[in-house]
């Protein structure tokens, strides 16, 4: 329609608009009506052209996890019309991973989630209508007041003074706080670990000033980094010396320093030293003026002390106890103490064929605290599955819809994994939430399926005669014709199984609504595990994901499911480049019968050898002598295992395992080289001198970077990657071969000049011979760093300070119109190839970078793109033809001819290029990709808070028939030429049979 219709056009009846798309107006039709008739005609336009995914699309080949954090705090929701508690069925936390979420106690989802700028220093749920909970983060830049349905009601923050001399000498300072009951004042212990001094604060919420602030007080050499301190109830400020074992304790506003209590007085005296002394507050004291409060043992056990007339008394000696709480008693409306007690309880079956199940006990016994007597309804005994360390327990009253209540039980475990259960021991949810501290992952291929493994077999079946041969080969197809009939008659049950159902759940069970759409991130214990095997194009793999507190877990690629976990706590490490422990697989599954092998190594020398599909345990060693660095040989043993080579604190190589020494001095043309993040200096070594009884390196160059580093990143080629092309056609005909360097590494790091400006500076190194390829600065740049290297171009990401935007600079390497070698490529020639012709080009990019990562696929034919997960929670796929620094300014015939794109300095973000669509990520750390059996597909796994799985078709999926395939037209074609031709030869033979008989 045209967009030039006004109301005298409308007023002809024979010539208008209206009239000729039968649109019957008046001539007092008002101005403001037409405007708006036209925005709808144009909606419709505009709609007609815009891309979507389909319904049936949405979790066909992508999920989502979304994950809290370790526990570090609980709130339990208050009803307000009584002192009942849980009608809401949700629970609040904090978490170390800066989050505060609520979660559904039935069935273990998030309700809410949001992440903060840092960790939550202090947690309260104050009941109040106005103000239901309180956070304080970033060291009181933050304070918040929250509503239940977690919506900011308010938002301040204390002095600014305050704030900056505490972020001028952070590392001097810990702060403790505590708010008053009225919601009024925020009391604030900071100590100064320099000058081993404190001074309490006291802020007005409603004036944002201080209100008062005490003299320095002296606390001696005892309080350390270590020392654990809480405020109790607004009036006490208690912290424990683990060195000389005394309480010590203030009275804030009277004392002006503070009273030891040594641990003896209470009779605890110790042949042995504690491994650590740590306080615990207990809930539900929110209006105790006589708190009580809870101090471990270092695992031996928990004392019950509580403070009473400006004095510490003892309530309680719980030995060999893991955890602690207070939980009220609804029958009697008072608090009773509730201990936990675990013990390892393997049971194994008598007709059991496995290894045992381990399980752990739990003994739970509850004491009135005003009585002393037990309470039956609180105490129990039941079993758990799997090795479980507690770190925190409580238990929660729920008032169910019939007026009755029941308890649960929520317990998070040292290995971060947060479980819900009843006395009973009935697991209603488990959360493995080690998942959101995901340090490296890799792609696993599957085993072969049975059907497959009998092939295999028949191909290394050794028969002494033809007829066993036969036999066997019979014996196989009966049951590879078994094995697919049931497999097709599962397929059949599932394709015509009923929908799901979505019924109401009753408050007196436990059940969650089925609807088909579970969290992967909650994990039942009735869940059925279909066997693993291999697919036909490598689609479906196991992840294998290693945590920061050292646990490892295998991931379904389908579903998201984990189908295994270890907690190993030698392989704890941190989240951050230097101390990152990668995943070495030394054999896959392509290797029938041999199993697959991966291992990590830590810096202490602890190697963990385990299955990677079964999650079994192979080797644990531990070396008597620290690990610089490792890696993984390409040579393999008899057993197709590859060797890992491990240089120690003294640059002495060690082979693990032991037996593959002889595999690494008969292929000892090896080359290592160490970095050193601190000072930016190079070196290369080599092992070409090792003999049968020594292995040595020797240091064959050096490189020390003009410049420190701020912060370094050193990236190398994707191991095992295949490059289709060893040219680029120009639009001439003529080529212009890459330049393929294997052992080229892509280091790029941030420093300052002498003008104290940033600057980032971004080197080319051949590591085998230490020479410098190219070398590029941009001033006036710095942090946040990307990059990702392959084949022959690097991509890197800077903040640009001047411009004040993320720019993202491209390189390829080229050798010029004539290869040197076509057949291999060694850096150890006299003359050193270097290339010949260096494309470089910077583009601008719209949003900050948070990862990047690039595509992979199998034999490489398929376009590279690029994957940048945006800070508004989007995972981007930009081609790669974006990014070439060949882009023409002016374009040319040849230029159009071999399709380059126009330059343009700013990068487009197509919402089509949003492969999460409407999934929101948070908090993404990195992304891995992995190839499959189809050339078109690459596998995609980003992990961070959130994890995501899906696949993506860079060159579209050119191998694969697309989903709208009329199978039927051309079953009915094919039917039909059959036919037509078996019809034609029936008619050609009785043609010529009647020609034969004239």
């Amino acid at each position: 329609m045209s967009g030039n219709l006004s109301a005298n056009d409308c007023t002809d009846s024979h010539t208008s608009d209206g009239q000729r798309y039968g649109i019957h107006t008046s001539p007092a039709l008002p101005v403001r009506t037409l405007n708006m008739f036209k925005l709808f005609i144009l909606s419709l336009v505009v709609l007609s052209g815009v891309d979507c995914l389909y319904e049936d699309q949405v979790h066909k080949f992508d999920w989502r996890s979304r994950y809290v954090g370790h526990l570090k705090d609980l709130s339990l929701i208050k009803s307000s019309t009584d002192n009942l508690w849980q009608t809401h069925q949700s629970v609040i936390l904090s978490t170390k991973s800066q989050v505060l979420t609520s979660l559904y106690i039935r069935n273990g989802t998030i309700q809410w989630r949001h992440l903060l700028e840092s960790e939550i220093d202090l947690f309260v749920s104050t009941g109040a209508r106005d103000c239901p909970l309180f956070t304080i983060n970033g060291g009181g830049v933050w304070l918040r007041c929250w509503s239940l349905d977690g919506v900011i009601i308010s938002e301040k923050s204390l002095s600014t003074d305050f704030i900056e001399e505490i972020e001028s000498s952070e590392e001097n300072f810990r702060l403790f706080f505590s708010l008053s009951s009225d919601l009024s004042q925020i009391m604030v212990a900071k100590f100064n670990q320099k000058q081993h001094s404190l001074e309490l604060y006291n802020f007005d919420l409603k004036s944002h000033s201080l209100k008062t602030s005490s003299t320095p007080i002296s606390i001696g050499n005892w309080f350390t980094e270590r020392t654990s301190c809480a405020f109790m109830s607004s009036k006490y400020l208690i912290c424990v010396d683990d060195r000389d074992l005394v309480l010590q304790y203030l009275i804030v506003g009277e004392s002006k320093a503070f009273n030891g209590v040594p641990l003896s007085s209470f009779g605890l005296n110790a042949n042995t030293k504690p491994k650590y002394l740590r306080l615990q507050t207990l809930p539900h004291q929110e209006e105790e003026e006589k708190p009580y409060f809870g101090l471990d043992l270092g695992g031996d056990g928990f004392v019950v002390l509580r403070i009473n007339q400006k004095q510490i008394e003892l309530i309680k000696v719980l030995a060999k106890v893991s955890a602690i709480t207070l939980t009220p008693v609804i029958d009697t409306n008072r608090l009773a103490l509730c201990s936990l007690a675990t013990k390892a309880n393997p049971i194994i079956p008598e007709d059991a064929l496995e290894s045992p199940t381990l399980t752990t006990g739990m003994k739970i016994v509850s004491f009135d605290l005003e009585t002393g007597s037990e309470v039956s309804a609180l105490s129990g005994q039941f079993v758990l599955n799997g090795h479980i360390i507690i770190d925190k327990f409580d238990i929660i009253p729920i008032i169910r819809s019939d007026n009755k209540y029941i308890y649960k039980i929520l317990i998070n475990t040292e290995d971060s994994t947060l479980i819900i259960t009843n006395f009973l021991g009935r697991t209603s949810w488990r959360r493995e939430e080690a998942l959101s501290r995901i340090s490296s992952a890799e792609f696993m291929d599957l085993p072969l399926s049975e059907l497959d493994a009998k092939i295999e077999q028949t191909f290394t079946f050794d028969g002494t005669n033809i007829l066993s041969q036969f036999l066997h080969r019979i014996s196989t197809q009966v049951n590879q014709l078994q094995t697919f009939t049931a497999n097709l008659a599962k397929q059949l049950v599932q394709t015509f199984a009923q929908r799901p159902v979505r019924r109401k759940v009753d408050d007196n069970n436990d059940e969650e609504l089925s609807d088909g759409n579970t969290d992967p991130a909650v994990i039942k214990d009735n869940d059925n595990n279909e066997p693993l095997v291999r697919d036909k194009f490598g689609l479906h793999k196991v992840i294998i994901a290693l945590a920061e507190n050292g646990k490892l877990f295998g991931i379904d690629s389908t579903t998201g499911a984990v189908i295994w976990s270890l907690y190993e706590p030698y392989l704890k490490h941190e989240l951050n480049a230097k101390n990152k422990l990668p995943i070495l697989v030394q054999r896959t599954t392509a290797h029938y019968p041999f199993p697959a092998q991966c291992s990590v190594i830590n810096k202490n020398g602890y190697i963990f050898s385990f299955n990677p599909i079964t999650g079994e345990t192979i080797e644990r060693i531990k070396l008597e002598v620290g690990v610089t660095q490792t890696m993984l040989l390409s040579h393999t043993d008899s057993n197709y295992l590859k060797p890992i080579l491990i240089l120690d604190d003294n640059l002495k190589p060690i082979i693990y395992p032991s037996s593959a020494k002889s595999l690494f001095l008969t292929n000892k043309d090896i080359y290592f080289m160490l970095i050193s993040y601190n000072s930016g200096s190079l070196r290369g070594l080599s092992f070409a001198d090792s003999t049968d009884t020594e292995l040595n390196a020797k240091q064959m160059w050096s490189i020390d970077l003009p410049t420190p580093f701020n912060s370094l990143q050193v990236v190398f080629k994707r191991y095992g990657e295949h490059v289709h092309s060893q040219g680029r056609v120009k639009g001439d005909r003529n080529v212009l071969y890459k330049y393929l360097n294997p052992n080229l590494v892509a280091i790029v790091g941030e420093s300052i000049d002498s003008q104290e400006k940033t600057f980032v500076v971004f080197y080319l190194v051949d590591a085998i011979t230490g020479s410098v390829i190219h070398t590029t600065v941009h001033k006036r740049a710095k942090q946040p760093i990307h990059i990702v290297h392959s084949e022959n171009w690097v991509i890197y990401s800077f903040y640009n300070e001047k411009s004040r935007r993320t720019e993202i600079s491209s390189v390829e390497l080229y050798e010029g119109l004539y290869q040197s070698n076509s057949s291999a490529f060694s850096s150890l020639t006299r003359n050193p190839l270097l290339p010949s012709h260096v494309e470089e080009n910077t583009f601008i990019f719209p949003t900050g970078i948070d990862v990047m990562a690039d595509t992979v696929t199998e034999r490489g034919i398929t376009s590279k793109h690029i994957l940048i997960f945006l800070p508004s929670g989007g995972l981007l796929e930009l081609p790669k033809a974006f990014i070439d620094p060949r882009r023409p300014l002016k374009p040319t015939p040849e230029h159009m001819e071999e399709g380059l794109i126009p330059y343009i300095p700013e990068l487009p973000i197509p919402a089509e290029g949003i492969i999460n669509y409407n999934k929101t990520l948070t908090a993404i750390r990195g992304i891995q990709t992995s190839p499959t059996g189809l050339e078109s597909t690459c596998l995609v796994f980003a992990y961070g808070l959130d994890l995501f799985y899906t696949r993506v078709t860079p060159s579209k999926t050119f191998d694969v028939l697309k989903d709208d395939f009329d199978f039927i037209l051309i079953s009915v074609v094919l039917i039909a030429l059959i036919a037509f031709s078996y019809a034609t030869k029936w008619l050609a033979s009785r043609k010529a049979l009647n020609a034969s008989w004239k």
